[in-house]
């Protein structure tokens, strides 16, 4: 059980007694960051979660030059109880259901929504690059080819 769980319900901050043993772990909460992002890593977060939002935020945003506004997925393991698929989904292990969640940030009320979308450990959010960073990437490619080749040849007149 978590200590905010403790903190935040009564019930459960129950009086020790003499000989009680109490154990205190240290277990952080993450979700990993991946593509067009900021940072592409892993991101602690505190129990008593945090927002889409504030997990973008905490990766970095999105990058300007290379994200697609459109391509913000979350893939996250749910029970299939959650999903609503009973037992003829595919399953992972512990009967979990893969999902991917996809915001398209083009659409303002998509900010309303990512402020009350809770990330959860061990989530994956990835942030497609755009179409025009891939173009990009080809013409510095091609740029880092031939301008080396114009400057031989400038020097060899």
């Amino acid at each position: 059980m978590t200590l905010d769980t403790v903190i935040r319900d009564p019930r459960q901050n129950i009086a020790l007694q003499p000989g009680d043993v109490v154990t205190a772990l240290f277990q952080p909460l993450s979700f990993t960051a991946l593509g067009a992002t900021g940072k592409n890593e892993e991101v602690n977060f505190e129990a008593k979660g945090i927002s889409l939002a504030q997990g973008l935020a905490r990766a970095g945003s999105l990058l300007d030059t290379r994200s697609n506004a459109r391509g913000v997925f979350i893939f996250r393991l749910e029970s299939s109880a959650v999903v609503g698929l009973g037992e003829t989904a595919a399953t992972a292990a512990g009967g979990q259901v893969p999902v991917v969640y996809r915001v398209d940030l083009t659409d303002p009320r998509a900010f309303f929504l990512v402020q009350r979308f809770p990330v959860e450990n061990k989530d994956i959010l990835y942030v497609a690059n755009a179409p025009a960073a891939q173009l990009q990437k080809f013409i510095n490619l091609l740029v880092s080819t031939v301008y080396p080749i114009q400057g031989v040849v400038t020097l060899t007149k």
